[in-house]
């Protein structure tokens, strides 16, 4: 049984149609180099079954990639997203963007959305995502968490907490605390991690996990911070509003950064450079980051079969400006 609609493949309709696979593609995208007569006919029979709009790129068409992120308002995820689209936009092709709200199955119903019925070029998703089903070939590349079947692009984020801690130890802090939230714990692994290897004491009430988010986690974790009974000098947050709100609260309280309290982010937000005082900060390279998987994911459409064969990992670098003393 011949199938129809959006279910038929291009090699199906090419077998229908008597000609490669090859030809039928060109067909589809107005080559010059096949003739009006081969397109029509093959137009005749995408249309007879119900297809033609499945395939049918038209002269106005552009490269659709979807973005499947935990959320849009994180700096990290609004600065990848920003990158992404100038990538995107310079080579003719639109991005589509959709939250899947920290859900692994609002994640994977996304994914199936997009290779199944809305028929993206490619899709790029954060986190883990399961192989597609059998039938689907659109690319797709998962960010941070490696998938079956899925090539993956991961940020070495712990070389970068690792940087922070190394350089604050080098302007000669020991005492050094953490801000984060109930979503960063991961974040607070490896400051942890980063503080032993570089030799440095962690005691528990250095380590701050706010149930607030953004900038006010910073705001309501200063009072936990100017309370402490062995006070530190540096404070690592694990991202910039987090930072942000933190330094706000200091000095409305009187102090001064970084001469109280020398402070790094993590994100390299956009507006981090424009602060009073710029913040410095975790840069994850989210401009090399979205240039390579624009890249993997165009290599993938032009040939179904490519692969990056392992995993790519980016390293983040420390952006330093005027927030930790010296």
């Amino acid at each position: 049984m011949v199938r129809r609609g959006d279910k038929m493949t291009l090699k199906e309709l090419a077998l229908l149609a008597n000609v490669s696979v090859s030809t039928a593609s060109k067909a589809f995208n107005n080559a010059p180099d096949i003739s009006i007569e081969t397109q029509k006919d093959i137009f005749r029979i995408a249309k007879e079954y119900g297809c033609f709009g499945k395939f049918y790129k038209g002269k106005h068409h552009k490269k659709v990639f979807a973005v499947i992120c935990p959320e849009i308002k994180g700096d990290y995820y609004e600065n990848f997203i920003s990158c992404f689209k100038k990538y995107a936009e310079s080579n003719n092709a639109l991005i589509s963007v959709s939250v899947d709200d920290f859900d692994d199955e609002k994640r994977r119903e996304l994914v199936e959305y997009y290779a199944s019925y809305l028929h993206v070029d490619g899709i790029l998703v954060f986190g883990y995502v399961d192989e597609l089903k059998k039938g689907y070939e659109t690319p797709i590349v998962s960010i941070g968490s490696a998938s079956k079947g899925i090539d993956s692009i991961k940020i070495d984020l712990y070389k970068g907490f690792y940087s922070a801690v190394k350089y604050l130890k080098e302007q000669n802090h020991k005492k050094i605390a953490f801000i984060g939230e109930k979503l960063t714990i991961s974040k607070r692994d490896m400051f942890v991690r980063a503080m032993n290897e570089n030799g440095l004491c962690v005691k528990d009430e250095w380590i701050i996990i706010s149930d607030k988010r953004f900038e006010f986690a910073g705001v309501t974790s200063t009072k936990k911070i100017l309370e402490m009974q062995e006070k530190c000098t540096a404070v690592v947050c694990a991202y910039d509003s987090i930072a942000i709100g933190f330094i706000n609260e200091l000095e409305r309280n009187g102090f001064s950064v970084p001469d109280d309290f020398s402070v790094i982010g993590c994100d390299n937000f956009s507006i981090s450079d424009y602060l009073a005082k710029p913040l410095t900060t975790i840069d994850p390279a989210s401009e090399e980051l979205s240039k390579i998987v624009f890249e993997v994911l165009n290599n993938k459409i032009k040939n179904k079969y490519y692969s990056i064969g392992s995993e790519i990992c980016v390293e983040p670098k420390l952006i330093i400006r005027e927030t930790v003393k010296k």
